[in-house]
C-alpha cells in the first residue's frame, strides 16, 4: 500500500478495481474487497437460482459495471442446466438436462459432452453430477478468486501457484497458511489480507467452507452470500456481542494474535562472536570474513535457539511446567539445570521440566531441562502458561501430521583447555549427495560435488548446495558456472595452496553472480519458471517481474594423498554448512545423547540477524534505498516490490539486489586437523534450508554421526537425511551433501 502525498488516500493493489467499480476515491482496501466479494456472490447466486452451473468462473469472464458497482458474468459456453423441466430445454428441443459430462447423469462420461474448463479455477471434482451438488462447483471458483483478490495473487503466474499450493495442502486453508508462513519468498499481500480477515470474524471460516474439496459439504453460493452479509452487519454494529475471533478456528486466531510478534533475541549471534575470532584479509580487492577457532581453547557449542519437529500421533515425550512448578523429587543435576533455565523467567512462560525416557524428545537427543518454549507451529508463545501451550498444540491444522516447536535456552558455553599433540592431516574417506523435491511440484535446488585438478599433487574438491527460489534459473546457473570459474581462478593463481583456494572461491562466486545478473538483463531468461500450457508455476510463487534467486553454501579443500589441514566454506543466505564430530575416546552412544557434536556452523543471513539489520540500516542512511526488516506473522522479512523475502543475502536479480539483498558471502576457514586432534568421526554436512526447517543443527549432526557410526556410507547418509526431512513434513525441497573425514 502506498499513499499519494497530495491526498490522504491510500492506494492498494485493488485500487484500479476500486475506480472501475465507481467507488469513492477514499474507499479503503477493505471497502473494495467487501464490494468485490458481495458482487461476485450476487452474480453467481443469480445464475444458481435459475439452476444453472457456469463451470468457468474466472477473472477473464467477469466484466465490471461501474454504474451499478457490480460484476457481470459472461461466457456460458461451459455451463450446464440442472433443471430437467426447464422451458429452455423445451424450446431447444432437448428432453433432458443440458451440458452434463455424462449425458443422462448415469455416471458414464461421453467424450462429445466434456467441456473445456480452466484448470486454475476448476473445483477438485472436475466433472459435475446432477445428484451431487453440481452448483457448488462455482462456489469453489468464487472462493479462489476472492482469495486471489485478497492475497494479491491475480498475476497470471501467482493465480496458478495459489491453486497448486492449496491442492497440495489438501484444500485445507489453515494448512496452506501454515506452510506460507515458513516460506523464503511470499507475496506481499498476506499481511493486509490477514488484517482484513481479522476485522471480519467468521470470514476465514466461510472461505474455508467454500473451498472444501467435497462438493456436497461445500458452502452453497446462496448460503455464502447470506453469511457474508451477516458478517458485514456484525462488523458495522458495535452492539453485536458475537464479535468472537474464535469463529475462525483456533489456528487462525493464534495467527492473528502474532501478526506483529517476532523473535528479537540475538543471543546466539552474541555467543558466536565469543566463540569465533573474527579475522579479515584482502584478496583481489575483496574483503573476506574468516572465522577460525581460538588457539587456546576447544569449544563445544550448544544451540541456544532450535526447532524440533514432533509426530502429532505420539506424545512429545516432555513434561512441561511453568517456573513455579518445580518437582521436589528432582535429582541434584536436574535441579541445577532447572534453576539455571528459569532464572529471570516471567510468569506464564513454559519450560521443559523432564525428558521422558524412550519418548520422542529423548530420541532426538537435543533437549535439556530448562529449555523454554518460544513458538508452536510458527506462532510465537510468550506467556499464558501451560494451558495456552495445550490450546496452541490442539489448534495446529488438523491435516498436519507433525508440529514444529521452537525452543531457546540460557547460554552456558563450555571451554576446555586444548591439548596440543602432533598434528595429522584430515583425509576424505567418503562422500555422498542426495536431493528430493519433497512436496513441491518442481526441484529448485542444485548440487555440486566435483574434483578439480591433474591428480599430480592432489585435487581440489568443491562441494555445494544451491537453494533456488522463484524457479531454478539462478540455482542451475550457479551450479553449472561456478565450478568452471573456480577451476579457472585456481589455474590463474598458480597453485592449490589454502590461501589461493580461498581467493579463487571468492572470485568464482563474485563472477558467477555478475554473470547471472548480466544475463538476466540481456536475455530476460531469469524470470520465474512458468508453464503456460498447463497454467502452473513451477516455483512456489512468482510474477512477471520476479527474478529467480538462489542461496549458496559451498565447501572447498585440497584433497591430496597426505590429506588436508583445513577447509574453506563460502555461505550466502540460509543454506547451511555444519562441521560435526564426536569426542575422542567417548562412548559414542553416550556422546550422541549428551554432548554437543557441532564444531562449526555457518551464519544464516536473515533479516532478524543483528549484523544484517545494521548493514541494511546503514544502506538506507546512505541513500541506497535498502529495505528494512519488518515483522510479520512471527518472522522478519524484507519487502521487495510485491514480495517479502525471509533472507537478506542471496544471488538475486538487479532489483532485489538494489533493495539490499546482496550476494556478498561469509567465507570461513576451519581447521580439520585441529578438530581431529580432539575428536573422531569428523563430518561435514551441507544442506538447503528445507532440512533445517524441520530439524535443529544439533539434531542433524547427531543423526548423521549416528548413521556414520553404524557403518552407513556417506551417500546413504545423505539420502536418509532427505527422507527424514520428508517424514517430518518439510514443505521445501531438500538437498544434502555428506563428507566423511578421518
Amino acid at each position: 500500500t502506498s499513499t499519494d502525498s497530495s491526498t490522504s488516500y491510500s492506494y492498494h493493489h485493488l485500487h484500479k478495481v476500486q475506480l472501475e467499480l465507481g467507488l469513492p476515491h477514499d474507499a479503503t482496501f477493505g471497502d473494495t474487497l467487501d464490494v468485490c466479494f458481495k458482487e461476485l456472490l450476487r452474480a453467481v447466486t443469480t445464475v444458481h437460482r435459475n439452476n444453472v452451473v457456469h463451470r468457468d468462473i474466472k477473472p477473464d469472464n467477469l466484466l465490471i459495471d461501474p454504474l451499478n458497482h457490480s460484476f457481470v458474468l459472461i461466457d456460458f459456453g461451459s455451463a450446464a442446466d440442472m433443471d430437467p423441466t426447464s422451458s429452455k430445454k423445451n424450446m431447444l428441443g432437448f428432453g433432458g438436462r443440458i451440458g452434463l459430462d455424462d449425458g443422462n447423469g448415469d455416471g458414464v462420461l461421453i467424450a462429445d459432452n466434456i467441456v473445456a474448463l480452466s484448470p486454475i479455477y476448476a473445483a477438485p471434482e472436475t466433472f459435475i453430477k446432477w445428484d451431487r451438488a453440481p452448483l457448488n462447483f462455482d462456489t469453489f471458483s468464487v472462493g479462489l478468486i476472492f482469495c486471489q483478490l485478497m492475497f494479491n495473487l491475480l498475476d497470471e503466474r501467482m493465480d496458478a501457484a495459489f491453486h497448486q499450493q492449496l491442492r497440495q495442502a489438501g484444500h485445507d486453508l489453515d494448512l496452506w497458511l501454515e506452510r506460507s508462513l515458513t516460506s523464503t519468498l511470499r507475496p506481499d499481500g498476506l499481511d493486509g489480507a490477514l488484517m482484513y480477515m481479522g476485522e471480519r470474524p467468521g470470514l476465514w471460516k466461510l472461505v474455508s467452507e467454500m473451498l472444501h474439496p467435497n462438493q456436497e459439504v461445500r458452502k452453497t453460493s446462496i448460503g455464502a452470500l447470506r453469511n457474508f452479509e451477516q458478517i458485514l452487519y456484525n462488523m458495522d454494529n458495535d452492539d453485536i456481542a458475537e464479535k468472537d475471533l474464535t469463529f475462525d478456528g483456533p489456528y487462525f486466531t493464534s495467527v492473528l494474535s502474532s501478526l506483529e510478534s517476532c523473535e528479537i533475541s540475538n543471543t546466539d549471534e552474541e555467543i558466536r562472536k565469543k566463540i569465533f575470532e573474527d579475522l579479515s584479509y584482502t584478496a583481489d580487492d575483496t574483503t573476506i570474513e574468516s572465522r577460525t577457532q581460538p588457539n587456546d581453547f576447544l569449544i563445544l557449542p550448544r544451540p541456544l535457539h532450535f526447532v524440533a519437529t514432533f509426530e502429532r500421533s505420539v506424545s512429545l515425550g516432555l513434561i512441561l511446567s511453568e517456573p513455579d512448578e518445580a518437582d521436589e523429587n528432582m535429582d541434584e543435576d536436574a535441579r541445577l539445570a532447572w534453576d539455571r533455565g528459569i532464572a529471570g523467567a516471567q510468569p506464564g512462560e513454559v519450560f521443559i521440566r523432564e525428558i521422558i525416557e524412550g519418548g520422542q524428545a529423548e530420541e532426538m537427543g537435543i533437549f535439556e531441562i530448562g529449555d523454554r518454549i518460544r513458538s508452536i507451529a510458527e506462532i510465537p508463545f510468550v506467556s499464558g502458561g501451560f494451558g495456552k501451550v495445550l490450546d496452541m498444540l490442539q489448534a495446529v491444522p488438523k491435516n498436519s501430521k507433525t508440529v514444529k516447536i521452537h525452543f531457546d535456552r540460557k547460554p552456558a558455553s563450555i571451554y576446555y583447555e586444548k591439548n596440543k599433540p602432533a598434528t595429522h592431516s584430515a583425509k576424505l574417506i567418503g562422500q555422498g549427495a542426495w536431493s528430493s523435491k519433497g512436496m513441491r511440484t518442481a526441484q529448485e535446488d542444485a548440487i555440486v560435488l566435483q574434483e578439480i585438478g591433474d591428480r599430480t599433487n592432489g585435487d581440489v574438491v568443491i562441494a555445494g548446495v544451491f537453494d533456488g527460489h522463484g524457479g531454478d534459473a539462478a540455482s542451475k546457473t550457479a551450479s553449472q558456472l561456478m565450478p568452471s570459474l573456480f577451476a579457472n581462478e585456481l589455474s590463474l593463481g598458480g597453485g592449490k595452496g589454502d590461501q589461493n583456494i580461498t581467493q579463487a572461491l571468492s572470485s568464482a562466486w563474485n563472477d558467477t553472480c555478475e554473470s547471472y545478473r548480466e544475463g538476466c538483463t540481456i536475455y530476460g531468461e531469469c524470470v520465474a519458471d512458468f508453464d503456460p500450457i498447463q497454467g502452473i508455476i513451477l516455483a512456489g510463487t512468482g510474477s512477471k517481474d520476479l527474478v529467480a534467486g538462489t542461496t549458496a553454501s559451498v565447501v572447498t579443500f585440497l584433497n591430496s594423498l597426505d590429506g588436508t589441514d583445513e577447509v574453506t566454506i563460502l555461505n550466502c543466505g540460509d543454506s547451511r554448512t555444519l562441521v560435526v564430530a564426536s569426542s575422542s575416546g567417548a562412548n559414542v552412544d553416550h556422546q550422541l545423547k549428551n554432548i554437543p557434536v557441532i564444531q562449526f556452523v555457518t551464519r544464516d543471513h536473515a533479516p532478524k540477524d543483528k549484523e544484517e539489520a545494521e548493514r541494511l540500516l546503514q544502506g538506507k542512511e546512505a541513500g541506497l534505498g535498502f529495505s528494512q526488516p519488518q515483522c510479520s506473522v512471527s518472522r522478519w522479512w524484507l519487502k521487495v516490490g510485491d514480495y517479502q523475502y525471509a533472507i537478506s543475502r542471496s544471488l538475486e536479480g538487479i532489483y532485489a539486489t538494489s533493495k539490499g539483498i546482496i550476494s556478498t558471502p561469509d567465507i570461513s576457514k576451519i581447521s580439520l586437523t585441529g578438530i581431529l586432534n580432539e575428536s573422531e568421526l569428523a563430518t561435514i554436512i551441507i544442506a538447503s534450508d528445507g532440512l533445517f526447517e524441520v530439524m535443529d543443527d544439533e539434531e542433524v549432526g547427531r543423526e548423521v554421526l549416528k548413521m556414520r557410526y553404524s557403518g552407513m556410507s556417506a551417500e546413504e547418509n545423505a539420502k536418509n537425511m532427505c527422507n527424514l526431512a520428508m517424514k517430518k513434513r518439510t514443505s521445501d525441497n531438500v538437498s544434502v551433501i555428506v563428507l566423511y573425514f578421518e
